[in-house]
This record gives C-alpha cells, sequence and structure tokens, in this order.
C-alpha cells in the first residue's frame, strides 16, 4: 500500500499545502488559498480528495487549526466503536435476531475495514521546519543545474515555483524535510539515497475556480490602489479596493458580510447548485416590488457583526 504524506501550513487566513504521494513518486502542491477560520472548508475537501495516510503540521500553528486537524484524524468518523449487549435481552429474541446478526456482523466488519484505511496519522513538526528561507533552499535542489549559476538556479525556481504562495513553500519545505527525517521508500538504500521525486504538479480543489493573484489583476477582480492620505498610503493595511469587479458588486453594510463577498470572489465556486441559489437570490432582492424589502434587510444588516 502506497503512503501519502500531506503537509499544510496556514497563516493570515491563507491555506497552503505540498503532498507526496509514493506511488508516483509525485509532489501534488496547493498553492494559497483563502481559507474561512470558522470551519476551514478547504481543508475538509483537500482532505477529502487527497485521502493522506500521513498529515503533518508545525506545533505553533494556529490552535483552531491545530484542534481542527486533531477531530479530523481522531475524530468519531475514524473511531471503531464497540457496543456491550444487552443483558437483559429475551432469549428468544436473540434466537428469531441470530441470522439478521451475522448479516451485520459481515457488514460491520466490511465498515470497520474502510474506517481503518481511512484514518489518518498525524505528526508534528517544529516550527523551524516550516520556515520560509529554509523551505528555499530545500526545494532549490531539485531544480538546479550543475551547469548553471546560482543567480540561473535561484532565477529556475522562480520560473517553476510561486514564490509568493508563502504557505504552499513553507508546507512543501516541511515536506521535504520529513522525508529526508523518514527516509520514505528508501529505508534499506544507501544512507545518502534520498526519496525519489519524479515531477512536481498542481493540485486544484474540486469545485474551486484555482487563478493567481496576478490573474486577478489583470481581469480587475481586485485592483489595489494607494490611499490617498499620505499618513497611510505605505503603512500595512494602507492600500484600499480601486475600481474593480469586486468593489461594483460590493455593497455590503457589515465587516463579516463584506469579509465573506471576498472570500466568493477569491475562490470561485463551479458548483451548479450554489451559482443557482446566489442568482435566485439577487434576482430576487433587484426587482422593483421587492426594494422596500431589501432596504429594510439591508439597514439590519449593518448590526450583525459575526457571520457563522
Amino acid at each position: 500500500m502506497s503512503t501519502k504524506v500531506l503537509s499544510v501550513h496556514y497563516n493570515r487566513n491563507r491555506l497552503g499545502a505540498a503532498c507526496y504521494d509514493q506511488e508516483t513518486a509525485t509532489v501534488f502542491v496547493l498553492t494559497d488559498l483563502s481559507e474561512n477560520e470558522d470551519d476551514f472548508r478547504m481543508l475538509h475537501s483537500l482532505l477529502f480528495q487527497l485521502e493522506p495516510s500521513i498529515l503533518i503540521a508545525s506545533k505553533t500553528q494556529n490552535v483552531n487549526l491545530l484542534a481542527e486537524l486533531n477531530k479530523l484524524c481522531f475524530g468519531k468518523g475514524n473511531s471503531i466503536v464497540t457496543e456491550m449487549p444487552d443483558k437483559e435481552i429475551e432469549q428468544e429474541a436473540m434466537v428469531n435476531d441470530e441470522r439478521i446478526n451475522e448479516q451485520d456482523d459481515l457488514v460491520d466488519e466490511s465498515d470497520e475495514e474502510e474506517k481503518a484505511k481511512s484514518i489518518t496519522a498525524l505528526h508534528l513538526m517544529p516550527s523551524v521546519a516550516y520556515n520560509f528561507d529554509d523551505a528555499k533552499k530545500r526545494i532549490l535542489p531539485l531544480f538546479e543545474s550543475i551547469n548553471s549559476t546560482r543567480e540561473e538556479n535561484n532565477l529556475r525556481l522562480a520560473f517553476r515555483v510561486d514564490l509568493t504562495a508563502t504557505n504552499m513553500i513553507s508546507a512543501f519545505g516541511a515536506l521535504l524535510k520529513y522525508l529526508d527525517a523518514v527516509r520514505l521508500g528508501v529505508e534499506f538504500e544507501d544512507i545518502n539515497s534520498k526519496t525519489p521525486i519524479k515531477s512536481i504538479k498542481t493540485i486544484t480543489l474540486e469545485e474551486i475556480v484555482q487563478m493567481d493573484d496576478c490573474s486577478k489583476r489583470a481581469l480587475q477582480i481586485f485592483q489595489d490602489e494607494l490611499h490617498p492620505s499620505a499618513c497611510k498610503a505605505y503603512t500595512v493595511g494602507g492600500a484600499r479596493e480601486g475600481i474593480s469587479l469586486f468593489r461594483m458588486c460590493n455593497r455590503c453594510q457589515s465587516k463579516s458580510g463584506e469579509t465573506l463577498l471576498r472570500l466568493w470572489f477569491e475562490r470561485p465556486t463551479t458548483n451548479r447548485e450554489t451559482l443557482r441559489n446566489r442568482v435566485t437570490a439577487i434576482h430576487y432582492f433587484v426587482q422593483v416590488c421587492n426594494l422596500d424589502a431589501a432596504d429594510f434587510i439591508r439597514i439590519r444588516l449593518k448590526k450583525i457583526s459575526i457571520l457563522k
């Protein structure tokens, strides 16, 4: 049975990951995606799609993320529960249900085998393993050439891997460090032998349109511009939304609503049912007969501070 090792890193509401598949000797990387700390929907989708056997994360990772990982790896879905029989059951009922119980036991055994196969081992690594600069140094040998200079190798790395996806780079570096430590697939070979990596591919989550920041700016989905105030122009978070599609569609009255709308724009869905429901809601509120109801709801939404 081949082993799948998944490394995840979450920081500043963005999730990045890298996964090694022993069967194909391939590393799959997930470019940084916006993640909601309330439900970790992208994390659930990633684990469901890849089904890793080993999951690694940083010890100093976000507490809510560690709790969610612990729940996903050791929660009720992966636990095998057996109940003791009731002593007060009548003998006649036990005889009559004997055949049914035998069939149920066969079904339960198959279910337990499937659950046992889906159990994921959670391994926590020190935070230094997810250091961004160290991660780049571990990734560089995968692309460097002996006849090239250091600058050329760094340029080749920048062309092959998105270095702006800091969470993905950190997760990739930690994955390589873990593979070197456990020597997956080369346990009985020479000490200098490393886990083979034949190819590196980008993974896209199901029902999500993957798009980099450059494409979003080119399509003017988002457009940052300097704040007109000289005091705020060059400070952290001083940029504001310019003329963009998001700004045209943003009629939210609360900060939480604006954050949710930005998530929808950052990770567009391909789910037809979800898109159909959104279009139906928009069609309802733009009708002239429903403008009063829309204004009433919009005023009340100003008082909402948390969406869960």
